[in-house]
């Protein structure tokens, strides 16, 4: 007795699910992995700026002594006093900033410390807030109580 039997295989549906999830997968753990380098390319970018302003800040390395108001590891408040009185673009384009910034000092307990005799909170875009003691937030430049 001769039986015909086909040698061809034959793709089964759950076959086909499990090779498209299997794409599909693959295809997601990709595009994660290229998102992250565009993270980490951002963080380098924002780590090297956050570099090039606080070399301009501190008089010991900045090359333009008008920006600058930390001298051997202490804030220079006359310095500091007459950089808050000048034009914040101007600082801005000095310092090399793109976007918007605000200076600001706290101290050991983490409470922000008045920069001036003026009670000025800080210095910069007033479009930036900042977390007072007491969790309210404080705009850029206010004038603390």
């Amino acid at each position: 007795m001769c039986v015909n039997s086909k040698k061809a295989q034959t793709w089964s549906f759950d076959l086909i699910v499990a090779v498209v999830l299997f794409i599909v997968v693959v295809a997601l753990f990709y595009s994660f992995l290229s998102s992250r380098n565009d993270v980490d390319a951002t963080t380098t970018s924002l780590e090297s700026g956050v570099a090039q302003v606080a070399n301009l800040i501190n008089c010991d390395t900045s090359s333009n002594q008008d920006i600058c108001f930390i001298t051997r590891s202490r804030v220079e408040n006359a310095k500091l006093t007459t950089l808050t009185q000048q034009d914040y673009q101007i600082i801005r384009d000095a310092l090399g900033v793109r976007g918007d910034f605000c200076i600001f000092i706290r101290d050991g307990n983490g409470a922000i410390r008045y920069l001036n005799l003026d009670n000025l909170s800080s210095y910069g875009s007033g479009d930036l807030a900042l977390v007072y003691r007491d969790g309210e937030p404080v705009h850029c430049g206010d004038i603390l109580s």
